[in-house]
C-alpha cells in the first residue's frame, strides 16, 4: 500500500488527470468533428425567415457536445474523486 507522503499517489493522481482530460478533449473533439444538423439547421432550411441566425451556415453543423462543458464536468468528477479518496485514506488510519 503506497504512503500519502511517498510521491506516488501523487504521480498517480497526475497520470489520472492527464487521461481523464484527454478523454474528455477527445471526446468534445470528435463531437465537433462530426458533427450533426441543430433543429435550428433544419428549420432555417424550411424557412429562411424563421430565425435570424439563419443565415449563418458555420455553426448550423456543429455538435451538441461542448469542450468547454466536457472538461468543467471532468474537473469537477476528477475533485469529487480526489477527495473522497483522501477521506477514505483518513478513515482507513483510524
Amino acid at each position: 500500500m503506497t504512503r500519502f507522503g511517498d510521491g506516488k499517489v501523487g504521480v498517480q493522481s497526475l497520470a489520472i488527470n492527464l487521461e481523464s482530460y484527454a478523454l474528455a478533449g477527445a471526446v468534445a473533439l470528435t463531437g465537433e468533428k462530426v458533427g450533426r444538423t441543430r433543429p435550428l439547421a433544419r428549420e432555417c432550411e424550411r424557412d429562411a425567415t424563421y430565425d435570424r441566425r439563419c443565415g449563418e451556415t458555420g455553426r448550423n453543423n456543429a455538435s451538441f457536445v461542448s469542450g468547454h462543458t466536457a472538461i468543467a464536468f471532468t474537473g469537477a468528477g476528477l475533485t469529487c474523486v480526489h477527495h473522497l479518496s483522501r477521506i477514505r485514506r483518513r478513515a482507513s488510519r483510524r
